[in-house]
């Protein structure tokens, strides 16, 4: 999101008009399974148009066909997701005013839009960001209507504060939502959807231990009250700001870096744990139930002409022990980018995912005749393979002109083993463009 400045306002054009189209062309086919589509070729028509006022407000407009689809959407339509918003700038204070989106944390407030207002300051050392208004608008249950998502109003507020100096950094925010239980002529409970109540405390520090090395770290706790409608007497408000009944959980998320930085290369390690069935307000989707133990390294070569970087680690779930299978993932993958000309960039990439899955199925425990019986049967291994590269050539890049060509290809291999067996469910696909 980018902020405006006052300063230029009476340089900015009055009205500026842009836009763009585009085409897409699909193709399928299937070999050895079914074919799983009905329309072998689909093409895509897309476009838009946006209506710039004084280098403030922006009136997008778009429109996409197909043969598959046809789908047409206004300014001011907020059911279809087109907002407008401003974000004026004057030295180190920015405003948000309209449907705007900021960021605290992953484990916060983390990118969501919302219709209200905010501010970001700027001063020295200091950073410090506030916001109110609108997270999600009251939608009744229409079971005609599959665009839009039944849910109650929800009212979000927040703020971060945060200092840093000599490459130290210490930082504290907090985030609110509520649903507004009397927003709904109709309650949701018949498709599992209840007035809730989130409260988001995030603590974050980076630290300089020595010169070339430091720690990061980050610690969030995300209260919520699943249902708003019970009272409970013997349950306390949360620091003043959340509700608790019989419905509230806290969950927990953390995350620690250690980085090292040598002449050139810079390596590190990263453990990240987040409980299961953490959620945000200020998030739209979020990965839970986990623990990352990550290595890192990168590195430029040749006169910084080539950029090198890779990465391994480990994954599992099921933290808890709550569910019938667990999974333990290895990762690595490894990036390349070289720099041949002023016009010309080429890039390369590898990734290895070999995924392990304990099963414990309730039958098997109740049935066998002693504990080590299929004791390995149910282990299931699936491997992934990716390979991509990609080719840029910029054809010119001036004022009036940018022509860029562009070149990709991709193929992925994914096979899996039971018991020790390899399974005849494996997969291979390409994928290739040629952009203009």
């Amino acid at each position: 999101m980018c902020a405006q400045d006052l300063e230029a306002l009476v340089k900015a054009k009055p009205l500026k008009i842009s836009g763009g189209l585009g085409t897409d062309h699909v193709f399928y086919q299937a070999d050895g399974i079914s074919q799983r589509r009905n329309a072998p070729y689909q093409y895509f028509l897309n476009g838009n148009i946006n209506f710039q006022l004084f280098g403030q407000l922006s009136l997008p407009v778009s429109f996409s066909y197909s043969n598959q689809k046809f789908n047409y959407t206004q300014p001011l339509n907020q059911q279809r997701f087109n907002q407008f918003g401003i974000s004026p700038k004057y030295k180190w204070i920015t405003a948000h005013i309209g449907w705007r989106n900021m960021t605290f944390s992953p484990y916060s407030l983390s990118g969501h839009t919302f219709a209200g207002g905010g501010v970001e300051l700027t001063p020295g050392k200091w950073k410090i960001a506030a916001l109110a208004g609108r997270f999600l608008k009251a939608v009744n249950y229409d079971s005609t209507e599959t665009s839009n998502k039944p849910s109650y109003q929800r009212i979000g507020m927040g703020v971060n504060i945060s200092y840093e100096d000599k490459g130290n950094q210490y930082g504290v925010s907090l985030f609110r939502a509520s649903d507004d239980k009397s927003s709904l002529k109709t309650q949701l409970d018949s498709i599992g959807i209840t007035p809730e109540d989130n409260m988001v405390l995030n603590l974050k520090a980076k630290q300089q231990l020595i010169k070339k090395l430091s720690l990061e770290g980050e610690i969030a706790n995300s209260s919520i009250t699943k249902d708003t409608r019970y009272v409970d007497d013997s349950k306390n408000s949360y620091l003043g700001l959340i509700s608790e009944n019989t419905t509230t959980v806290n969950y927990q998320a953390y995350k620690f870096g250690l980085n090292y930085q040598m002449k050139k290369a810079k390596v590190g390690m990263t453990f990240e744990h987040i409980d299961p069935g953490y959620r945000t307000h200020g998030a739209y989707f979020f990965n839970n139930d986990l623990e990352n133990l990550t290595v890192n390294y990168a590195r430029p070569l040749f006169k910084n002409k080539v950029q090198f970087a890779f990465n391994i680690g480990k994954q599992r779930n099921n933290l808890d022990n709550s569910k019938l299978s667990t999974m333990t993932r290895w990762v690595g993958s490894s990036t390349l980018g070289w720099q041949v000309s002023k016009k010309i960039n080429i890039g390369f990439g590898y990734s290895n995912f070999r995924s392990y899955t304990n099963m414990r199925s309730p039958f098997t425990v109740l049935n066998s005749s002693n504990p080590y019986q299929n004791i390995d049967t149910l282990n299931f291994i699936q491997i992934t393979q990716s390979i991509n590269g990609n080719l840029n050539y910029a054809i010119a890049a001036t004022k009036k002109r940018v022509q860029n060509l562009m070149l990709n290809v991709s193929t992925q291999d994914a096979a899996d083993q039971q018991g020790g067996k390899d399974l005849n469910t494996g997969s291979t696909f390409y994928n290739g463009s040629l952009a203009y």
